[in-house]
């Protein structure tokens, strides 16, 4: 698929959650015409380096615990805000987002493969609103 403007934006968003959410790692992530699939690791264990945010007033340390819900609504929130800038007036993300915990690497290994050949599915796709992307 080649992308628009705005999907650029949605890759770029989606590369930077790590940044805003440091116990999150990226796994498989695609642009469909009308929806996105991606795969986001949350690892509440992980050790996070504090002392680049000391002095730093907005940084919150209770943002380790951050939800998914949370995750994916500063996702949408920075692609939202880069279309009313940018004058994609007619944007919108569905009201919600589908979620599944992946609790073996079987499972990890389909939900990969579906994700990536999810293109190939495009044909028999009966959800057509939202092809801006």
């Amino acid at each position: 698929m080649i992308l628009i403007e705005l999907g650029s934006i949605v890759i770029n968003c989606w590369n930077e959650i790590p940044d805003h959410f440091p116990f999150t790692r990226l796994d498989e992530f695609i642009i469909m015409p009308n929806h996105v699939h991606g795969i986001i690791i949350i690892d509440h264990n992980k050790k996070i380096d504090l002392s680049n945010n000391v002095g730093d007033e907005n940084f919150r340390p209770l943002q380790h615990k951050t939800n998914l819900s949370n995750i994916i609504k500063g996702f949408k929130i920075g692609v939202t805000k880069w279309c009313r800038d940018n004058h994609y007036d007619n944007f919108k993300w569905q009201r919600s987002f589908y979620d599944r915990i992946i609790r073996t690497e079987i499972e990890l290994f389909n939900i990969r493969k579906f994700v990536r050949e999810n293109p190939l599915r495009w044909d028999i796709d009966n959800n057509i609103d939202n092809l801006d992307l």
